[in-house]
């Protein structure tokens, strides 16, 4: 079994046990899945031995989030962050897919995970990517008012729409 780490690194995890897995190199992690039903995990714990704190994963739903390029519409606009005076512009490309277009990076097409949420690989440079999460948040009356994104290094950060 392999595990996506971050980006475009995969790391290789030996069988250990009954849905328990292990990886060492400078640090080790054991992988624990806890199934409901045949071939279906619903939580995975993850223990690392160097005393960083472990992770626990839940599934959210079976249910796959597939917007309709129609339903992609209302993400599109312009975003700043006051904190980087920076802005992003989110637009559909042709093939009616969400892109995110920043001054400094190339374009990077946004692929659902979880209502309202998207995820992408930023890369400045190929290969140098990793693993970015976007969630747009709504007004009471149904209008995207931000976006927060986070990652393995950056934590909730808004941008407004404008």
């Amino acid at each position: 079994m392999k595990l996506r780490y971050s980006g475009k690194y995969i790391i290789e995890l030996i069988p250990v046990g009954q849905d328990l897995f292990y990886y060492e190199e400078g640090f080790g992690m054991q992988v624990k899945f806890t199934s409901a039903g045949i071939r279906k995990a619903e939580k995975v714990t993850i223990d690392f031995d160097d005393g960083f704190p472990g992770l626990i994963l839940e599934r959210e739903s079976d249910k796959e989030w597939l917007p309709s390029s129609e339903s992609l519409k209302i993400f599109e606009g312009k975003y700043y962050s006051k904190h980087l005076d920076y802005y992003w512009n989110f637009e559909l490309n042709e093939q009616g897919k969400l892109v995110l277009k920043r001054p400094t990076m190339p374009d990077a097409v946004m692929k659902p995970d979880g209502e309202n949420q998207f995820h992408y690989v930023p890369e400045k440079n190929p290969g140098d990517g990793f693993d970015q999460w976007i969630t747009f948040n709504k007004t009471p009356n149904g209008q995207i008012s931000e976006l927060t994104v986070w990652s393995a290094r950056v934590m909730h950060h808004r941008f407004v729409k404008l």
